[in-house]
């Protein structure tokens, strides 16, 4: 569901690599025609330097687990369980012992976003309410897999964030151009406010206390006690954002091939990295054990690895011969260095530090 949507939005090309490779033909010959004119007239072409190449490194796929058209992928840190939900709207747990699916729950339909409060063994599942009156957030039960509650949350619409901040004890979500604020002990919407440029992403940093959530060329810093807003950072784009609250980096990323850097205590932007090839970053993971930074393209054919605290791209993980990457289920374990990476027949179990 919201991969596919990201797909329709970007406009991407499914037709594989020759169609893609004839459509860029044309463009390829038309700038060398160019650069010819300009250099046989004494012009210097403007265009920027080439991007240096990075070490494209192989990786060692230790396993598969079985489950077709993941869209989200999260572990537990606490006990190590994978969570899949995939796009035919089943959600399951996964033991890592065995990489097998132990218990699934059909939701209905596959939600356009998940988050994880391990502490409290809840799963909150939501959805963006198309075609009804009103968004949708569903309470699943960990220890029993289960949902236990269902809450209703505005109008329905677009469904663009949704992050848990378990010292409030508060749900954030972000839709239809709205920030609802939900009790999860009272499973209610304390807050809603309006984001005035359209909301498009929100992450969370649990240790300052601040929901960041990014708007068309801002971020807004809120208090996630008091629910005010501490500062609206300027930045140039929009999209989807990850903490670092280790470095204390906030990550934007604008599915257009760079991640805008943002520092949580000047709340300034300090750096644009790029990466995730001409339609990513899809989603950037954090490992702060291991200080790198994973980020999916929307291309689908490399992973790139980033330095946490220099934030240098270090290398570019290669697809694998004969698999294909989703768009962007992605998630790590920081304890084991394990990778889980979503592909359209399976999620790969992939080794870090076990190069084939």
């Amino acid at each position: 569901m919201y991969a596919t949507r990201v797909r329709r939005r970007l406009g991407v090309r499914l037709a594989g690599a020759n169609g893609f490779a004839r459509g860029l033909f044309p463009v390829l010959a038309l700038s060398v025609v160019l650069g010819s004119l300009l250099t046989a007239c004494g012009i210097r072409d403007p265009s920027p330097p080439p991007t240096p190449a990075r070490p494209s490194v192989a990786v060692k796929v230790v396993d598969k687990i079985l489950i077709p058209g993941a869209e989200f992928i999260i572990v537990d840190p606490r006990t190590h369980a994978v969570y899949v939900s995939d796009e035919e709207g089943t959600l399951s747990v996964v033991a890592t012992s065995t990489h097998w699916a132990v218990k699934s729950i059909r939701l209905g339909e596959a939600p356009d976003a998940l988050a994880f409060d391990s502490g409290a063994g809840r799963l909150y599942a939501a959805f963006d309410g198309r075609g009804r009156d009103f968004g949708t957030v569903l309470v699943i039960d960990t220890h029993s897999f289960e949902a236990v509650d269902t809450i209703r949350i505005g109008k329905g619409g677009s469904l663009d964030g949704l992050a848990v901040d378990p010292p409030t004890g508060r749900l954030f979500v972000v839709h239809d151009n709205e920030l609802s604020v939900i009790d999860t002990g009272s499973r209610t919407v304390i807050r809603s406010m309006s984001i005035r440029k359209g909301a498009d992403g929100v992450a969370l940093d649990s240790d300052a206390g601040v929901a960041y959530v990014s708007g068309e060329q801002q971020v807004l810093a809120i208090d996630t006690k008091t629910l005010d807003v501490r500062d609206v950072i300027d930045v140039e784009i929009s999209g989807r954002m990850t903490v670092d609250s280790t470095t204390g980096h906030v990550f934007l990323g604008d599915q257009a091939g760079s991640l805008t850097v943002i520092d949580s205590t000047t709340r300034k932007v300090v750096k644009t990295i790029t990466v995730g090839g001409p339609y990513g970053p899809s989603q950037v993971v954090i490992d702060s054990s291991a200080g790198r930074g994973y980020v999916t393209g929307g291309s689908g054919q490399t992973i790139g690895v980033f330095d946490t605290k220099t934030l240098e791209v270090v290398e570019e993980i290669a697809r694998p011969d004969g698999v294909e990457w989703n768009y962007w289920p992605l998630a790590v374990d920081p304890s084991t260095g394990l990778l889980y990476i979503g592909s359209q027949k399976s999620i790969l179990v992939v080794a870090r530090n076990s190069p084939e």
